[in-house]
């Protein structure tokens, strides 16, 4: 679009981004040319678990914590945190580990406002089992 004369500030409208942000590829165009202007590997946040520890990591979250009274419970984001720091001695914010189970292919579960639709025998057996305004995080089947 530079080269066919058109103003930065037309550019920047066009592509809506700021008029820095055009003067900056302008720059680096004469600087190193088009090929500096693609986007470049390695950037992002990078995990500090391996690939082999996050599949090690997916195989333990799969397994329910069993309780006190007998039965077994999901995972919460406190847990993972825990279970993260212990047997791997790495601290991510819990933000990162719910981005971490999202990407592993766990879904939240939260206790919601009663529906005429439910199954109010499932509800109570929910509800015996789950304090409110806890979350859980359970394996996606979508």
């Amino acid at each position: 679009m530079i080269k066919e004369n058109n103003a930065p500030i037309t550019v920047a409208n066009k592509l809506s981004v700021s008029l820095a942000t055009v003067y900056n590829w302008i720059s680096q165009i004469n600087s190193e040319g088009l090929k500096n202007l693609k986007i470049k590997k390695g950037r992002g946040l990078k995990s500090l678990l391996t690939k082999d520890q996050l599949i090690e990591l997916k195989s333990d979250i799969e397994i329910p914590i069993k309780t006190d009274d007998g039965y077994n419970r999901g995972w919460q984001t406190k847990d993972v945190y825990k279970h993260i720091l212990t047997k791997y001695g790495i601290k991510y914010s819990l933000r990162r580990i719910q981005e971490l189970l999202n990407i592993m292919g766990f879904k939240k579960i939260v206790c919601r406002p009663r529906s005429k639709r439910r199954n109010e025998a499932l509800t109570q057996e929910f509800l015996t089992t789950v304090k409110k305004k806890e979350i859980y995080w359970v394996k996606n089947t979508n």
